[in-house]
Protein backbone atom coordinates (compact mmCIF):
# COMPACT_ATOMS: atom_id res chain seq x y z
CA UNK A 1 0.00 0.00 0.00
CA UNK A 2 2.60 2.28 0.95
CA UNK A 3 4.30 1.53 -2.94
CA UNK A 4 1.44 2.54 -4.52
CA UNK A 5 0.45 5.65 -2.57
CA UNK A 6 -3.03 4.54 -1.58
CA UNK A 7 -4.66 4.73 1.70
CA UNK A 8 -6.13 1.24 2.41
CA UNK A 9 -9.52 2.54 2.49
CA UNK A 10 -9.34 3.52 -1.18
CA UNK A 11 -7.31 0.55 -2.54
CA UNK A 12 -8.73 -2.08 -4.58
CA UNK A 13 -7.31 -4.08 -7.22
CA UNK A 14 -8.76 -5.23 -10.40
CA UNK A 15 -7.40 -7.18 -13.82
CA UNK A 16 -8.75 -8.81 -16.58
CA UNK A 17 -7.40 -12.34 -17.49
CA UNK A 18 -7.82 -14.32 -20.83
CA UNK A 19 -7.03 -17.85 -20.50
CA UNK A 20 -6.95 -20.35 -23.00
CA UNK A 21 -7.95 -24.41 -23.20
CA UNK A 22 -8.41 -26.92 -25.41
CA UNK A 23 -12.25 -27.61 -26.64
CA UNK A 24 -13.67 -30.73 -24.61
CA UNK A 25 -16.12 -31.54 -27.61
CA UNK A 26 -14.25 -30.66 -31.02
CA UNK A 27 -10.22 -31.86 -30.60
CA UNK A 28 -9.93 -29.33 -33.84
CA UNK A 29 -10.75 -26.50 -31.83
CA UNK A 30 -9.89 -24.28 -28.99
CA UNK A 31 -11.79 -21.84 -26.04
CA UNK A 32 -10.98 -18.91 -23.83
CA UNK A 33 -12.24 -16.85 -21.17
CA UNK A 34 -11.84 -13.38 -20.37
CA UNK A 35 -12.32 -13.64 -16.29
CA UNK A 36 -12.89 -10.47 -14.41
CA UNK A 37 -10.53 -10.37 -10.62
CA UNK A 38 -10.89 -8.16 -7.67
CA UNK A 39 -9.20 -7.67 -4.53
CA UNK A 40 -10.81 -5.41 -2.31
CA UNK A 41 -8.30 -3.91 0.36
CA UNK A 42 -11.44 -1.67 2.03
CA UNK A 43 -12.43 -3.77 4.70
CA UNK A 44 -10.59 -6.09 7.10
CA UNK A 45 -6.99 -6.39 5.14
CA UNK A 46 -6.33 -9.54 6.81
CA UNK A 47 -9.46 -11.39 5.38
CA UNK A 48 -8.80 -10.08 1.60
CA UNK A 49 -10.63 -12.92 -0.66
CA UNK A 50 -9.48 -12.67 -4.83
CA UNK A 51 -13.33 -12.93 -6.50
CA UNK A 52 -13.28 -13.99 -10.24
CA UNK A 53 -16.28 -14.62 -12.86
CA UNK A 54 -16.26 -14.96 -15.99
CA UNK A 55 -16.92 -12.06 -18.27
CA UNK A 56 -16.64 -13.53 -21.78
CA UNK A 57 -16.05 -16.77 -23.51
CA UNK A 58 -14.82 -17.72 -26.94
CA UNK A 59 -14.82 -20.53 -29.08
CA UNK A 60 -12.24 -20.99 -32.03
CA UNK A 61 -12.79 -23.79 -34.56
CA UNK A 62 -11.83 -24.24 -38.36
CA UNK A 63 -14.64 -21.85 -40.15
CA UNK A 64 -16.37 -20.95 -37.08
CA UNK A 65 -15.38 -18.37 -34.06
CA UNK A 66 -18.58 -17.60 -31.75
CA UNK A 67 -18.14 -15.01 -28.52
CA UNK A 68 -20.21 -14.72 -25.22
CA UNK A 69 -20.65 -11.30 -22.97
CA UNK A 70 -22.18 -11.33 -19.61
CA UNK A 71 -22.68 -7.23 -20.10
CA UNK A 72 -23.92 -6.94 -16.83
CA UNK A 73 -20.92 -7.81 -14.25
CA UNK A 74 -19.22 -5.28 -12.02
CA UNK A 75 -17.92 -5.05 -8.59
CA UNK A 76 -19.31 -2.80 -6.04
CA UNK A 77 -18.33 -2.44 -2.03
CA UNK A 78 -21.44 -3.13 -0.65
CA UNK A 79 -22.40 -6.02 -3.14
CA UNK A 80 -19.58 -7.86 -4.34
CA UNK A 81 -19.06 -9.43 -7.87
CA UNK A 82 -22.66 -8.66 -9.01
CA UNK A 83 -23.89 -9.49 -12.59
CA UNK A 84 -27.11 -10.29 -14.18
CA UNK A 85 -26.93 -14.29 -15.32
CA UNK A 86 -27.89 -13.46 -18.52
CA UNK A 87 -25.36 -14.40 -21.30
CA UNK A 88 -25.24 -12.42 -24.90
CA UNK A 89 -24.06 -13.47 -28.00
CA UNK A 90 -22.33 -11.21 -30.10
CA UNK A 91 -22.17 -11.02 -34.03
CA UNK A 92 -18.55 -10.77 -34.46
CA UNK A 93 -15.55 -11.25 -32.13
CA UNK A 94 -14.45 -8.47 -30.19
CA UNK A 95 -11.41 -7.54 -27.73
CA UNK A 96 -12.58 -6.84 -24.30
CA UNK A 97 -9.22 -5.78 -23.50
CA UNK A 98 -9.70 -2.76 -26.56
CA UNK A 99 -13.13 -2.00 -25.17
CA UNK A 100 -15.03 -2.08 -21.85
CA UNK A 101 -12.16 -3.87 -20.21
CA UNK A 102 -9.50 -1.29 -20.87
CA UNK A 103 -8.98 0.74 -18.33
CA UNK A 104 -7.95 -1.99 -16.38
CA UNK A 105 -4.72 -3.73 -16.51
CA UNK A 106 -5.10 -6.79 -18.56
CA UNK A 107 -3.01 -9.49 -19.44
CA UNK A 108 -3.58 -12.62 -21.41
CA UNK A 109 -1.77 -16.68 -20.56
CA UNK A 110 0.56 -16.87 -23.58
CA UNK A 111 1.51 -20.36 -21.59
CA UNK A 112 -2.36 -21.42 -21.81
CA UNK A 113 -2.59 -20.54 -25.79
CA UNK A 114 0.71 -22.56 -26.15
CA UNK A 115 -0.58 -25.33 -24.68
CA UNK A 116 -4.27 -24.78 -25.95
CA UNK A 117 -3.03 -25.30 -29.90
CA UNK A 118 -0.97 -28.56 -29.13
CA UNK A 119 -2.24 -31.19 -31.83
CA UNK A 120 -4.97 -28.34 -33.08
CA UNK A 121 -4.67 -26.60 -36.77
CA UNK A 122 -4.02 -23.20 -34.66
CA UNK A 123 -0.75 -25.16 -33.63
CA UNK A 124 1.18 -24.06 -37.04
CA UNK A 125 -0.99 -20.75 -37.25
CA UNK A 126 2.31 -18.78 -36.69
CA UNK A 127 0.36 -16.94 -33.58
CA UNK A 128 3.85 -16.48 -31.44
CA UNK A 129 4.56 -13.43 -33.97
CA UNK A 130 1.56 -11.53 -33.34
CA UNK A 131 1.89 -11.50 -29.62
CA UNK A 132 -0.33 -8.49 -28.17
CA UNK A 133 -2.93 -8.31 -26.26
CA UNK A 134 -5.81 -10.83 -25.47
CA UNK A 135 -5.01 -12.49 -29.05
CA UNK A 136 -8.85 -13.19 -29.60
CA UNK A 137 -8.66 -10.86 -33.03
CA UNK A 138 -5.97 -13.36 -34.20
CA UNK A 139 -7.31 -16.60 -34.12
CA UNK A 140 -10.81 -15.16 -35.05
CA UNK A 141 -8.73 -14.56 -38.06
CA UNK A 142 -6.63 -17.67 -38.26
CA UNK A 143 -9.66 -19.58 -37.85
CA UNK A 144 -11.54 -17.99 -40.81
CA UNK A 145 -8.91 -17.52 -43.07
CA UNK A 146 -5.93 -20.55 -43.02
CA UNK A 147 -3.75 -18.71 -45.31
CA UNK A 148 -2.57 -16.48 -42.28
CA UNK A 149 -0.16 -19.29 -42.00
CA UNK A 150 1.21 -19.50 -44.79
CA UNK A 151 1.50 -15.87 -46.03
CA UNK A 152 2.94 -15.48 -42.29
CA UNK A 153 5.93 -17.70 -43.97
CA UNK A 154 6.50 -16.30 -47.04
CA UNK A 155 7.17 -12.82 -45.04
CA UNK A 156 3.92 -11.02 -45.46
CA UNK A 157 3.23 -10.24 -41.57
CA UNK A 158 3.05 -7.01 -43.02
CA UNK A 159 -0.08 -8.31 -45.17
CA UNK A 160 -1.94 -10.06 -42.00
CA UNK A 161 -1.31 -7.50 -39.52
CA UNK A 162 -3.00 -5.11 -42.01
CA UNK A 163 -6.25 -7.12 -41.99
CA UNK A 164 -5.61 -8.26 -38.00
CA UNK A 165 -5.40 -4.61 -37.87
CA UNK A 166 -8.41 -3.26 -39.57
CA UNK A 167 -6.13 -1.28 -42.42
CA UNK A 168 -6.57 -1.44 -46.00
CA UNK A 169 -5.80 -4.27 -48.13
CA UNK A 170 -6.78 -3.00 -51.63
CA UNK A 171 -8.60 -6.29 -52.29
CA UNK A 172 -4.54 -7.66 -53.37
CA UNK A 173 -5.48 -11.02 -51.35
CA UNK A 174 -7.96 -13.27 -51.80
CA UNK A 175 -8.32 -14.46 -48.17
CA UNK A 176 -10.75 -17.35 -48.75
CA UNK A 177 -8.43 -19.30 -51.57
CA UNK A 178 -6.68 -22.50 -50.55
CA UNK A 179 -3.42 -21.89 -52.26
CA UNK A 180 -0.76 -19.30 -52.22
CA UNK A 181 -0.84 -18.57 -56.14
CA UNK A 182 -4.93 -17.47 -55.80
CA UNK A 183 -4.18 -16.49 -52.26
CA UNK A 184 -2.29 -13.38 -53.67
CA UNK A 185 -3.46 -13.69 -57.09
CA UNK A 186 -0.16 -14.16 -58.72
CA UNK A 187 1.48 -16.63 -61.46
CA UNK A 188 4.23 -19.26 -60.23
CA UNK A 189 6.81 -16.78 -61.66
CA UNK A 190 5.68 -14.21 -60.14
CA UNK A 191 5.79 -16.34 -56.71
CA UNK A 192 9.42 -16.93 -57.57
CA UNK A 193 10.16 -13.42 -58.37
CA UNK A 194 8.94 -12.23 -54.76
CA UNK A 195 10.48 -15.02 -52.67
CA UNK A 196 13.47 -14.59 -54.87
CA UNK A 197 13.26 -10.62 -54.38
CA UNK A 198 13.78 -10.82 -50.47
CA UNK A 199 11.59 -7.94 -49.99
CA UNK A 200 9.17 -6.88 -47.11
CA UNK A 201 5.61 -6.80 -48.32
CA UNK A 202 2.54 -5.02 -47.11
CA UNK A 203 -0.33 -4.38 -48.74
CA UNK A 204 0.34 -0.89 -50.29
CA UNK A 205 3.41 -2.60 -52.15
CA UNK A 206 1.13 -5.31 -53.67
CA UNK A 207 -1.67 -2.87 -54.53
CA UNK A 208 1.38 -0.89 -56.71
CA UNK A 209 2.62 -4.08 -58.13
CA UNK A 210 -1.25 -4.91 -59.36
CA UNK A 211 -1.58 -1.32 -61.11
CA UNK A 212 2.40 -1.58 -62.35
CA UNK A 213 0.90 -4.71 -64.15
CA UNK A 214 -2.42 -3.38 -65.37
CA UNK A 215 -0.55 -0.55 -66.82
CA UNK A 216 2.35 -2.98 -68.23
CA UNK A 217 4.85 -1.02 -66.33
CA UNK A 218 8.08 -3.03 -66.67
CA UNK A 219 8.90 -2.87 -63.17
CA UNK A 220 10.95 -5.51 -61.09
CA UNK A 221 9.28 -6.55 -57.36
CA UNK A 222 12.62 -4.96 -56.43
CA UNK A 223 11.40 -1.69 -57.87
CA UNK A 224 8.13 -1.87 -56.88
CA UNK A 225 9.13 -2.81 -53.05
CA UNK A 226 11.34 0.63 -53.38
CA UNK A 227 8.58 2.51 -55.23
CA UNK A 228 6.99 1.48 -51.67
CA UNK A 229 9.16 3.10 -49.56
CA UNK A 230 9.66 6.21 -51.46
CA UNK A 231 6.01 6.94 -52.14
CA UNK A 232 4.86 5.65 -48.78
CA UNK A 233 0.54 4.95 -48.21
CA UNK A 234 0.05 8.53 -47.22
CA UNK A 235 0.31 9.71 -50.62
CA UNK A 236 -1.75 7.46 -51.94
CA UNK A 237 -4.87 10.07 -52.99
CA UNK A 238 -1.26 12.16 -54.84
CA UNK A 239 -0.73 8.74 -56.48
CA UNK A 240 -4.32 8.45 -57.79
CA UNK A 241 -4.30 11.79 -59.25
CA UNK A 242 -0.89 11.27 -61.05
CA UNK A 243 -1.99 7.99 -62.42
CA UNK A 244 -4.69 9.74 -64.49
CA UNK A 245 -1.60 11.71 -66.38
CA UNK A 246 0.76 8.76 -66.42
CA UNK A 247 1.80 5.43 -65.20
CA UNK A 248 4.11 4.18 -62.55
CA UNK A 249 6.89 3.41 -64.15
CA UNK A 250 7.77 6.61 -66.12
CA UNK A 251 6.79 8.30 -62.79
CA UNK A 252 9.54 6.83 -60.99
CA UNK A 253 11.91 7.19 -63.83
CA UNK A 254 10.83 10.84 -63.71
CA UNK A 255 11.33 11.26 -60.22
CA UNK A 256 14.31 9.57 -60.49
CA UNK A 257 16.25 12.02 -62.97
CA UNK A 258 14.79 15.03 -60.92
CA UNK A 259 16.47 14.12 -57.48
CA UNK A 260 19.42 13.86 -59.22
CA UNK A 261 18.97 17.63 -60.54
CA UNK A 262 21.01 20.30 -58.81
CA UNK A 263 17.90 22.58 -58.06
CA UNK A 264 15.87 19.98 -56.28
CA UNK A 265 16.71 20.56 -52.65
CA UNK A 266 19.00 18.23 -50.89
CA UNK A 267 15.75 17.51 -48.65
CA UNK A 268 13.11 16.60 -51.37
CA UNK A 269 11.68 13.06 -51.36
CA UNK A 270 9.88 11.38 -54.32
CA UNK A 271 6.45 12.28 -52.04
CA UNK A 272 7.18 16.00 -52.29
CA UNK A 273 7.94 15.42 -56.19
CA UNK A 274 4.99 14.01 -56.51
CA UNK A 275 3.02 16.46 -54.84
CA UNK A 276 4.54 19.41 -56.78
CA UNK A 277 4.43 17.45 -60.24
CA UNK A 278 0.85 17.05 -59.71
CA UNK A 279 0.65 21.23 -59.05
CA UNK A 280 2.29 21.48 -62.17
CA UNK A 281 0.10 19.46 -64.43
CA UNK A 282 -2.88 20.88 -62.91
CA UNK A 283 -1.61 24.76 -63.74
CA UNK A 284 -0.42 23.41 -67.14
CA UNK A 285 -4.37 22.38 -67.74
CA UNK A 286 -5.26 25.64 -66.55
CA UNK A 287 -3.23 27.64 -68.68
CA UNK A 288 -4.10 25.91 -72.17
CA UNK A 289 -1.01 23.89 -72.32
CA UNK A 290 -1.02 20.32 -73.84
CA UNK A 291 0.08 17.77 -71.40
CA UNK A 292 -0.18 15.17 -74.19
CA UNK A 293 2.95 16.58 -75.13
CA UNK A 294 5.79 14.71 -72.84
CA UNK A 295 8.40 17.62 -72.90
CA UNK A 296 5.84 19.57 -71.03
CA UNK A 297 4.50 16.80 -69.20
CA UNK A 298 7.81 16.17 -68.09
CA UNK A 299 9.64 19.16 -68.05
CA UNK A 300 13.57 18.89 -67.71
CA UNK A 301 13.18 20.99 -64.29
CA UNK A 302 10.80 20.31 -62.63
CA UNK A 303 11.46 23.27 -60.18
CA UNK A 304 11.90 25.93 -62.56
CA UNK A 305 8.86 24.69 -64.68
CA UNK A 306 6.78 25.05 -61.95
CA UNK A 307 8.05 28.50 -60.46
CA UNK A 308 7.31 29.46 -64.04
CA UNK A 309 3.70 28.01 -64.01
CA UNK A 310 3.30 29.25 -60.66
CA UNK A 311 4.22 33.21 -62.11
CA UNK A 312 2.01 33.01 -65.19
CA UNK A 313 -1.27 31.46 -63.12
CA UNK A 314 -0.71 34.84 -60.95
CA UNK A 315 -0.13 36.71 -64.12
CA UNK A 316 -3.39 35.06 -65.45
CA UNK A 317 -5.77 35.45 -62.41
CA UNK A 318 -4.51 38.80 -61.66
CA UNK A 319 -5.53 40.00 -65.10
CA UNK A 320 -9.04 38.21 -64.88
CA UNK A 321 -9.57 39.72 -61.26
CA UNK A 322 -8.21 43.53 -62.78
CA UNK A 323 -11.21 42.97 -66.08
CA UNK A 324 -13.52 42.27 -63.28
CA UNK A 325 -12.73 45.87 -61.40
CA UNK A 326 -12.63 48.01 -64.34
CA UNK A 327 -15.84 46.92 -65.04
CA UNK A 328 -17.04 47.25 -61.52
CA UNK A 329 -15.42 50.91 -61.21
CA UNK A 330 -17.02 51.71 -64.72
CA UNK A 331 -20.49 51.37 -62.57
CA UNK A 332 -19.81 52.74 -59.33
CA UNK A 333 -18.04 56.14 -61.49
CA UNK A 334 -21.20 57.62 -60.84
CA UNK A 335 -20.80 57.31 -57.10
CA UNK A 336 -17.83 59.77 -57.60
CA UNK A 337 -17.73 62.96 -55.39
CA UNK A 338 -16.17 66.39 -55.04
CA UNK A 339 -16.33 68.45 -52.27
CA UNK A 340 -14.39 70.87 -49.59
CA UNK A 341 -10.76 69.90 -51.31
CA UNK A 342 -11.82 65.95 -50.63
CA UNK A 343 -12.58 63.55 -53.71
CA UNK A 344 -13.84 60.19 -53.64
CA UNK A 345 -14.31 57.54 -56.53
CA UNK A 346 -14.48 53.81 -56.57
CA UNK A 347 -10.64 51.89 -56.59
CA UNK A 348 -9.74 51.26 -60.56
CA UNK A 349 -7.57 47.89 -60.03
CA UNK A 350 -6.10 45.23 -57.77
CA UNK A 351 -2.74 47.09 -57.58
CA UNK A 352 -4.27 50.37 -56.53
CA UNK A 353 -5.84 48.50 -53.58
CA UNK A 354 -2.49 46.59 -52.59
CA UNK A 355 -0.60 49.85 -53.02
CA UNK A 356 -3.27 51.78 -50.93
CA UNK A 357 -2.90 48.76 -48.13
CA UNK A 358 0.79 49.28 -48.14
CA UNK A 359 0.83 52.94 -48.17
CA UNK A 360 -2.03 52.90 -44.73
CA UNK A 361 -0.75 50.07 -43.24
CA UNK A 362 -3.99 48.55 -43.74
CA UNK A 363 -5.16 45.21 -45.12
CA UNK A 364 -7.41 46.73 -48.08
CA UNK A 365 -5.44 44.37 -50.40
CA UNK A 366 -6.93 41.56 -49.03
CA UNK A 367 -10.53 42.79 -50.27
CA UNK A 368 -9.68 42.84 -54.21
CA UNK A 369 -11.25 39.38 -54.93
CA UNK A 370 -14.63 40.72 -52.74
CA UNK A 371 -14.55 43.82 -54.83
CA UNK A 372 -14.45 41.95 -57.67
CA UNK A 373 -17.62 39.97 -57.35
CA UNK A 374 -19.52 42.69 -56.03
CA UNK A 375 -19.41 41.28 -52.76
CA UNK A 376 -18.42 44.84 -50.93
CA UNK A 377 -17.40 48.39 -52.32
CA UNK A 378 -14.24 49.71 -52.10
CA UNK A 379 -14.06 53.79 -52.49
CA UNK A 380 -10.54 55.64 -52.16
CA UNK A 381 -10.97 59.25 -50.75
CA UNK A 382 -7.73 61.27 -51.43
CA UNK A 383 -7.08 65.30 -51.17
CA UNK A 384 -7.70 67.23 -54.54
CA UNK A 385 -4.19 68.51 -54.51
CA UNK A 386 -2.91 64.95 -54.31
CA UNK A 387 -5.26 63.17 -55.96
CA UNK A 388 -3.02 59.76 -56.40
CA UNK A 389 -1.51 59.44 -52.73
CA UNK A 390 -3.28 57.49 -50.70
CA UNK A 391 -5.48 58.78 -47.97
CA UNK A 392 -8.70 57.38 -46.63
CA UNK A 393 -10.16 53.83 -47.89
CA UNK A 394 -14.17 53.78 -47.56
CA UNK A 395 -15.80 50.19 -47.55
CA UNK A 396 -19.01 50.74 -48.73
CA UNK A 397 -21.67 47.60 -48.24
CA UNK A 398 -25.08 47.70 -49.41
CA UNK A 399 -25.48 51.26 -49.31
CA UNK A 400 -24.02 51.62 -46.33
CA UNK A 401 -20.79 52.90 -44.64
CA UNK A 402 -19.16 50.09 -42.89
CA UNK A 403 -15.62 51.83 -42.36
CA UNK A 404 -13.64 54.52 -43.70
CA UNK A 405 -9.49 54.09 -42.64
CA UNK A 406 -6.80 55.95 -42.54
CA UNK A 407 -2.89 55.31 -41.56
CA UNK A 408 -2.48 52.58 -39.55
CA UNK A 409 -6.21 52.10 -39.45
CA UNK A 410 -6.66 55.65 -38.33
CA UNK A 411 -10.73 57.62 -37.70
CA UNK A 412 -11.69 59.98 -39.74
CA UNK A 413 -10.65 62.92 -38.88
CA UNK A 414 -13.83 65.67 -38.32
CA UNK A 415 -13.09 67.79 -42.18
CA UNK A 416 -12.92 64.22 -43.42
CA UNK A 417 -16.09 63.24 -41.25
CA UNK A 418 -17.91 66.07 -42.92
CA UNK A 419 -17.25 65.09 -46.39
CA UNK A 420 -18.48 61.96 -45.29
CA UNK A 421 -21.35 63.01 -44.09
CA UNK A 422 -22.21 65.39 -47.72
CA UNK A 423 -21.26 62.05 -49.55
CA UNK A 424 -23.70 60.11 -47.90
CA UNK A 425 -26.71 62.98 -48.48
CA UNK A 426 -25.25 63.43 -51.72
CA UNK A 427 -24.75 59.78 -53.29
CA UNK A 428 -25.86 57.37 -51.24
CA UNK A 429 -29.77 58.55 -49.61
CA UNK A 430 -32.11 58.84 -52.38
CA UNK A 431 -34.78 62.17 -52.11
CA UNK A 432 -37.24 59.70 -49.51
CA UNK A 433 -33.94 59.77 -47.82
CA UNK A 434 -33.46 55.50 -48.01
CA UNK A 435 -30.03 53.71 -48.42
CA UNK A 436 -29.06 53.47 -51.98
CA UNK A 437 -27.23 49.50 -52.53
CA UNK A 438 -24.87 50.12 -54.93
CA UNK A 439 -23.23 46.76 -54.84
CA UNK A 440 -23.84 45.37 -58.00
Amino acid sequence: MKASGVGRKTLIDEAYVVYYEKSLVNPEAITARGIYTVRDYRGDYRAVETLFETKAMYLFEPGNCVMYERPWLYYSESLGMWSRDEWRSLKSISSLSNSVMAHKPCFCSYNSIRAAVQGTPFQYSTWEQYKGGDMVKFFDLAAKYPCVEYLTKLGMRGVVEAKLNGGRTYSVVNWRARTPLKVLKMSKHEMNELRTADVSVDPWMLHLRYLAKKEGSNLSIADIARISREIPESYQNYLNVALGWTNLGKLDAYFIKQLANPDTHRLDTKGYLLSTWNDYIKDCIRLGLDISNESVKFPKNLHRAHQNTIKQIKLKVDAELTAKITQRCKSLKRMQFEAHGFVIRPAVSSKELIDEGKALQHCVGTYADRYAKGETDIFVLRRLDEPDKPFYTVEIRAGNIVQCRGLRNCVPTEDVKSFIELFVSKKLLTKKRTRVGIAV
